[in-house]
């Protein structure tokens, strides 16, 4: 059920960055809603594929080492806090 939910979640979150992304482009190119025009000519004009969604799958991978070492780092940092805890409760 929950891979259910989160895939459902990752869908919407791809369709809405989708239109951001097309969204953008037609504001760059000034072209309006009312124009009529496709979202493949869109892009054929500005020269660009769609790649907004390939391009935050790259950072999420480049930054999951920051991630775990930051976990790493909190984990050390609570040992050495509970090792203090120790010597203090049983050196009177």
């Amino acid at each position: 059920m929950e891979q259910k939910l989160g895939n459902f979640a990752d869908s919407r979150s791809e369709k809405k960055l989708g239109s951001f992304e097309m969204w953008y482009w037609r504001r760059l190119d000034q072209i309006g809603w009312t124009d009529r025009v496709r979202s493949e000519e869109v892009l054929h004009t500005v020269k660009v594929d769609r790649n907004i969604i390939h391009t935050i799958q790259i950072w999420k991978c480049n930054s999951i080492g920051h991630i775990l070492s930051r976990n790493c780092l909190i984990k050390q940092q609570l040992l050495k806090e509970r090792e203090r805890e120790k010597l203090e409760v049983t050196g009177r």
